[in-house]
């Protein structure tokens, strides 16, 4: 037979008595069972703690576990916890059935300077659950900036002057540098090697490079950890080479805004649901300008509103350069009571030029924190960069 499901830690006597008719026989043995979540637990296995997460990472994580001492044929689904170390914040990621694994893209998560504390538990169809599994601690490092020009093979003249150029990073602490390397067939060439400079560019001068010869480029943040790798180009040099960076090319832009509040459930006797709310929001160009977006009719928008468990929002801007853009969110509004279900926690995500940027994050409650409290009116959102390319 099958338990249902009971609170942890919950004491049962169970005897198994032989019945004829409407006769039960004697019994003696008598089984006593206790409740212990933490007998059953998940073991995680990936990624590797050692590593490090580069700041505000575009890409996401997939953290990975396997079933450790837990009975797969009784899981519905698993639940990821992700603590951020800074704010304390704390946010549940459910998986879509058995998978072992759950991919995290969410740069509100990976910009905790602190790091965060990652654990995950198994969910049954009627909603038990087992213990955390121990947790993984992973270190968020200030991001290597991405060199623009040269690009991977591009083709300069070393007769010319030519200035390299690279994108900020997203984690510059004050008086930190950006440390340049030019490689020739592993040998640094003379005056760039780890040369400093606050800038995000530097002339290289003609007559530094040799011609017809292959060079790799490397760009560092000197404040990033030992453990991230930076980004490297590999170009070359030939006489008669254009050293000038091509335009700046213009695409559309097309932004995607989705958002969840968990409704009633007619056919479940305890449903609740979250109050509705409306996020604002706001789109700036590289150089910090506001960006007017619409949506498919054309009508410049704003805000989104929050009303059910699929609220979905297009903008659009035609011919916009290709660059880094801000997406600011703010919660302008909650519905009066603002009831949070923390269960089904309210969320968000941001899909650019079709991409994933933000996937699920979770909107947290902390009335005890006002400065991480999330689920507030005018709280403002950490920005969320947009690589338009």
């Amino acid at each position: 037979m099958t338990l249902p499901a009971l609170a942890d830690q919950t004491n049962l006597f169970v005897r198994v008595l032989p019945q004829k008719g409407v006769t039960y026989a004697a019994c003696t043995n008598v089984w006593r069972i206790k409740t212990d979540k933490n007998a059953t637990l998940l073991t995680m296995t990936g990624p590797d703690p050692k590593l490090p997460i580069p700041y505000k990472t575009y890409f996401g994580k997939i953290f990975k576990w396997n079933a450790g001492t837990v009975n797969l044929a009784l899981v519905d689904h698993f639940k990821v916890r992700v603590e951020e170390k800074e704010s304390g914040q704390v946010a549940f990621f459910n998986t879509p059935g058995k998978t072992l694994e759950k991919e995290i893209v969410d740069q509100l998560i990976y910009d905790d300077h602190l790091g965060i504390e990652l654990s995950v538990l198994a969910v049954g169809p009627q909603g038990a659950e087992t213990g955390l599994s121990s947790v993984f601690s992973y270190t968020i490092c200030q991001d290597q900036p991405i060199p623009k020009f040269p690009n991977d093979n591009d083709k300069i003249d070393p007769a010319l002057p030519v200035t390299i150029t690279w994108e900020p990073s997203l984690w510059q602490e004050p008086g930190e540098q950006y440390l340049v390397t030019i490689l020739s067939n592993g040998i640094p060439v003379n005056g760039f090697n780890n040369t400093p400079t606050m800038s995000t560019s530097m002339l290289l001068p003609a007559g530094t490079l040799g011609n017809g010869k292959n060079y790799t480029l490397i760009i560092k943040n000197s404040g990033s950890c030992v453990g991230l790798d930076p980004w490297t180009v590999l170009f070359s040099t030939i006489a008669g080479a254009n050293n000038n960076p091509p335009a700046t090319p213009k695409k559309d832009l097309s932004i995607q805004l989705s958002a969840f509040r968990n409704e009633l459930d007619p056919a479940d006797p305890f449903s609740f649901e979250n109050a509705d709310y409306t996020l604002g929001f706001e789109v700036l160009d590289p150089d910090g300008n506001k960006v007017e977006v619409v949506d498919g009719n054309g009508i410049t928008v704003s805000e989104l509103l929050v009303d059910s468990e699929n609220a979905v929002l297009g903008m659009f801007a035609k011919d916009q350069p290709v660059g880094k853009y801000t997406l600011k969110l703010k919660m302008l509004a909650i519905s009066d009571p603002p009831v949070y279900y923390p269960f089904d926690q309210p969320q968000f995500s941001v899909i650019l030029n079709g991409q994933t940027v933000i996937n699920e994050h979770i909107i947290t409650i902390n009335p005890f924190d006002p400065i991480y409290d999330e689920w507030k009116v005018n709280f403002q959102f950490t920005d969320i960069t947009l690589d338009h390319k």
